[in-house]
């Protein structure tokens, strides 16, 4: 039986969820696209330049990735979304486009200097509206359907923690938890907050 995707975009349904949902991503792919729809919840309900920073560094931007101020912080870097293979229509790819052009100005207005050298755009303004990222919603939820094999059946057991990829990957959930908690996050909520620190 498929899982609904979507209802990760709603802590109500999918909160007991969402942790299994993330391990099951760690090991089978898929998992920015799995953060990015837990995480959208918190920021609709308080949107903030700091928040756009997190999703877009470590789940949105498509750039080379060791130029990410992501990279860098561990070798388990989970990587961005899927938006520029041949298989993401071009409505995705120009959604993105947009979406990362706006991530790129709230950031640039994030601190005083950067509000005194970016000059304020006049749709855009100082704050980021709370949908500014609904055009991947889709993608993502269509991307994680994808995936093999499929969180539908998946159990806890399935996950080898002793094969090293899978323990880069947990590192790389710490490294992202630290980031989006700092962003403002409740990482709990979000479903990336590891029981347990890596030494």
């Amino acid at each position: 039986m498929s899982y609904d995707f979507s209802r990760l975009l709603d802590s109500k349904l999918s909160m007991n969820e969402r942790p299994l949902v993330m391990m099951w991503s760690i090991s089978a792919g898929g998992a920015a696209e799995a953060v990015f729809l837990t995480c959208l919840e918190q920021f609709k309900q308080s949107p903030s330049k700091a928040k756009v920073k997190a999703i877009f560094e470590w789940l949105v931007d498509q750039g080379d990735a060791s130029t990410k101020s992501g990279w860098g912080k561990g070798d388990g870097h989970w990587g961005s979304m899927n938006l520029e293979s041949d298989g993401v229509s071009n409505s995705v790819k120009q959604a993105a486009g947009t979406i990362s052009a706006n991530s790129k100005y709230y950031i640039a207005r994030k601190s005083w200097w950067g509000k005194r050298s970016a000059a304020l755009h006049g749709n855009l303004g100082n704050s980021p509206a709370p949908n500014m990222f609904d055009g991947l919603i889709e993608q993502a939820v269509s991307a994680l359907n994808t995936v093999t094999p499929s969180f539908g059946g998946w159990t806890i057991d399935k996950l080898d923690r002793q094969d090293s990829y899978i323990v880069s990957r947990l590192k790389g959930m710490e490294y992202m938890n630290n980031a989006f908690q700092t962003a403002g996050f409740n990482t709990a909520a979000i479903g990336i907050r590891l029981p347990f620190k890596f030494r």
